[in-house]
């Protein structure tokens, strides 16, 4: 599959004067009025089966996706004395492409009548074969021209990172038992445990987080459309 998201304005280049154009124009070849159309191209395969008379079910899925120019805000200051850009900063959209693979595992079982439960894990790695961003390169005191060399322009880099927010690592396992109670009551007692793997806080890959688990509980009884 192929998937394409609208262009968006440029509005920090359609609103720039001479100077500021020329300027973000040698920093960016060929930015324009129009970011680039971001595109995914998608590659996907899967197998899902029922076995043990419908009592069991799993999916599996293997997919490949290639994001290419995948639009970023790139903030532009001023550099080595110059006085081109205002205090704030001048934004424009820089564009990036990245390389996403995984694969996808879950699978659903009923265990005995009442009892069922489910498990899903899923490793996805996603990194970017080409990333500019001079927001971030401020952030990590990365700079683009320096006095000695004012002509040559070289944004803040970060090809290879991985995408930020983004966990390697996640996982789920649930298991619920139902039963009746009195009547037309029944009771039911469930349980979810979900992982979540570390991740950048950024794009700029400075600091991870640690995984964490969360698990949840409940206990309860119901009648028809009503539970507590």
């Amino acid at each position: 599959s192929i998937g394409v998201l609208p262009a968006s304005l440029n509005s920090g280049y359609i609103n720039a004067n001479a100077a500021q154009k020329a300027e973000l124009e040698r920093r960016y070849s060929g930015v324009s009025e129009f970011s680039p159309l971001p595109t995914l191209h998608n590659y996907e395969i899967g197998w899902k089966q029922r076995f043990l008379d419908n009592k069991v079910q799993f999916s599996l899925a293997g997919f490949r996706m290639k994001w290419i120019d995948q639009s970023v805000i790139s903030a532009n200051f001023n550099e080595d004395g110059q006085n081109i850009f205002p205090s704030g900063g001048l934004s424009v959209r820089s564009t990036n492409d990245g390389t996403i693979y995984g694969v996808e595992f879950s699978a659903d079982a009923r265990i005995a009548t009442g009892w069922d439960a489910g498990f899903s894990i899923n490793y996805l790695h996603a990194t970017w074969d080409n990333y500019e961003n001079s927001a971030l390169g401020t952030l990590t005191a990365l700079t683009g021209t320096t006095a000695s060399d004012p002509v040559n322009v070289r944004l803040p880099k970060f090809d290879g990172n991985y995408f930020g927010k983004v966990p390697m690592w996640t996982g789920a396992f649930n298991t619920a038992y139902q039963a009746p109670l009195s009547g037309d009551w029944d009771w039911s007692v469930r349980s979810d445990i979900s992982y979540t793997g570390g991740a950048w806080e950024s794009d700029a890959n400075i600091v991870k987080s640690d995984g964490f688990f969360r698990v949840n509980g409940s206990i309860g009884i119901q009648k028809d459309t009503m539970k507590i």
